[in-house]
């Protein structure tokens, strides 16, 4: 049975704290615009800010959102009949005041650990995609490499040092996989990022491809109360999901 202590405790440590301050703030201000002299349409502007603010701040909304991207995807070995070239898709990296201060971010330090697990027994060839973010720095490419050597790989590596976008990425991929010989594809990338990214793999790779998501950003099973608590964390995890989906449509058009 849930604390009630504790249940207030949550409560009040969402709502008087941003983001969930800000919403009450908004719906504050709209009963402030509904009082004399009235101003209705200010007022519907702000408490509806306010509601879509709060939604989008709930981890039900960011499983919702981002949560149904995903969940479908599962890290499974791939089969042993063919050669297979890994590609790790870039994922942001925190650059210091040096350039040897550069460091991987969360989602490619995902990415990477899921690479890591696949490396463990096998020799496959890792292309490393990614470009620098700031001139006189390391590439997201070269710093992927360095993070994995320092884990203990000592396979063959190829960087590729001036993509900057997921098709880019995988269209410098597909000039190495000749000289690699390689049979196919093992695609990394978070989960969230991995249904654009296959679709558009399977686009551009004239070979098969296999996705090994990597890292996820929503909890799945059944809902908990304090998913219906607003949560910085969250509203960044649906606007994600946002993202990746509006990436996904302008792919298939624009591409």
């Amino acid at each position: 049975m849930t604390d009630p202590a504790f249940v207030l405790y949550k409560i009040l440590g969402t709502l008087l704290v941003p983001p969930g301050a800000f919403a009450l703030l908004l719906i504050l201000f709209a009963a402030i615009a509904f009082r004399r002299p009235r101003k209705p349409f200010l007022g519907g502007a702000l408490f509806v800010s306010g509601v879509l603010f709060f939604l989008l701040c709930l981890p039900a909304t960011a499983r919702l959102v981002t949560g149904t991207l995903e969940h479908a995807w599962k890290a499974v070995p791939p089969p042993e009949n063919r050669r297979w070239a890994v590609v790790v898709l870039g994922g942001g990296i925190h650059l210091g005041e040096t350039p040897e201060d550069a460091t991987p971010g969360a989602h490619t330090l995902e990415r990477l650990f899921g690479a890591w697990e696949l490396l463990q027994d096998e020799e496959w060839p890792v292309i490393f995609c990614g470009a620098a973010t700031r001139k006189g720095f390391p590439s997201e490419a070269k710093i992927m490499e360095a993070t994995l050597r320092k884990l203990g790989w000592r396979g063959t590596a190829i960087l590729d040092e001036n993509s900057r976008t997921t098709w880019e990425n995988l269209t410098a991929a597909r000039d190495h996989l000749g000289p690699l010989k390689a049979e196919g594809v093992i695609l990394v990338t978070n989960a969230f990022h991995m249904p654009r990214a296959y679709e558009t793999a399977l686009r551009i790779l004239s070979v098969p491809v296999h996705p090994y998501p990597a890292g996820y950003l929503t909890d799945k099973g059944s809902l908990t109360w304090y998913e219906f608590l607003p949560q910085g964390g969250a509203f960044l995890d649906t606007l994600t999901g946002f993202r990746e989906r509006i990436g996904a449509v302008a792919y298939r058009f624009f591409r």
